[in-house]
Parts: C-alpha cells; sequence; structure tokens
C-alpha cells in the first residue's frame, strides 16, 4: 500500500512536470511568433485576457474556455511562414501583400493540426480572420457560421489593435474603442480594424 502510494504520488509530480513543460513551450511560443511582427509584441498575451474575459461573460464551459486561452497564444502561428518584408512593412499593404499575408490563418491551421494536443484549437486559429458579413477569409463564413471560439478570438484581436499605439496611429482610449467595435459589430466587420485590417485599404 505505501508503494502504491509513493507511485501515485510520482506520477502526480510527473504530470504536473509536463503540465508545467507544455505551458511554458506555449508561452515561448506565443512570443516567438509576436516577435516576428514588429508591431505587435506581447499582442498575443492581450488577446489571451480580452478572449478569456469575454468566454467567461459569455458563461462557456471550463474545458472551451482553456481551448480559447491556448488558441488565442498561437493564433497567428502561421505569421511564421509570412516574409518580413510584408510583416515589418510599415505602409499600406499592396493587394498582392494583403492576400500573402491572409494565407497565415492556413499555414497556422496546418502547422497545429500536427499536433495531437492542440487539434482542437485548428478551428479557431483557421477562422478568427472571419467576418460577420461574410466578407473574410479565408472562406467567406458568415454569422453563426463562423465557430464562437474564432469570433471571439476575432473580437479581442480587434479590440487589442485598436487599444494599442501603431506607426501610423496612437492608441485609442477604452471608450473610444468600444465605440469603434460597437460600429464595425453592428456592420458586421469586426476585423477592419486588425492589423492587417488597418493596414489594407
Amino acid at each position: 500500500m505505501v508503494r502504491l502510494r509513493k507511485t501515485n504520488l510520482e506520477l502526480e509530480a510527473s504530470s504536473a512536470e509536463i503540465t508545467k513543460l507544455n505551458e511554458e513551450l506555449l508561452q515561448v511560443l506565443s512570443y516567438v511568433i509576436d516577435m516576428r511582427d514588429p508591431f505587435i509584441l506581447g499582442h498575443s498575451q492581450q488577446v489571451v485576457f480580452y478572449a478569456v474575459k469575454i468566454a467567461q461573460k459569455l458563461g462557456l464551459s471550463k474545458e472551451r474556455i482553456e481551448l480559447i486561452r491556448k488558441g488565442a497564444l498561437i493564433h497567428d502561428i502561421g505569421k511564421l511562414g509570412i516574409p518580413e518584408s510584408i510583416l515589418g512593412k510599415k505602409s499600406r499593404l499592396t493587394s498582392k501583400e494583403y492576400q500573402i499575408i491572409q494565407e497565415h490563418v492556413k499555414i497556422g491551421a496546418e502547422i497545429i493540426s500536427q499536433s495531437e494536443t492542440l487539434k482542437s484549437t485548428v478551428a479557431l486559429i483557421y477562422h478568427h480572420h472571419e467576418r460577420y458579413d461574410g466578407s473574410g477569409y479565408p472562406d467567406g463564413l458568415k454569422g453563426d457560421e463562423i465557430p464562437l471560439t474564432a469570433q471571439i478570438i476575432a473580437i479581442s484581436e480587434c479590440y487589442d489593435a485598436l487599444r494599442s499605439d501603431r506607426p501610423y496611429r496612437k492608441a485609442l482610449s477604452s471608450v473610444q474603442a468600444m465605440d469603434v467595435l460597437n460600429q464595425e459589430t453592428q456592420q458586421g466587420k469586426w476585423d477592419s480594424y486588425t492589423e492587417t485590417g488597418m493596414r489594407y485599404p
């Protein structure tokens, strides 16, 4: 009995260590993703903060909130496959450059689909640039066709973009950001003020 208890304690300690390691790797990966885009260092952590708050307000389950948290950390992982010349461009993106940057959702979904433990975040990553009116990408989904998890990330990302300084404009106040977000949501847009939305006419 003593040996069994000792074995169980060792297994619990090992499991906790693995969980801690996985979390640290996610945090490091999130930091690496943000480092690739000079405009948005710390962006993923802010999106996590807002997304979790929204999910909690909606009364989602702990499991779903955890999925959203993990997905928010790595939602832009596909940017690892986008040229730095485009990510770091301070002026408006050309139509061709915008098409290239749109590929980051597909690249990200493909990368994450290789991980059994993160596969549940694929839909969130793939669809977080859809718009409620159907004008988003990659599939032009509209309304409730868009996974709720992706909707939460899209809104969180938009709010963070509005509240952050950019080379071409200063951050908006929380009141101004909410006014813009409300207008965008009513029009079914909500993605216009994300990083790529602001840099493409």
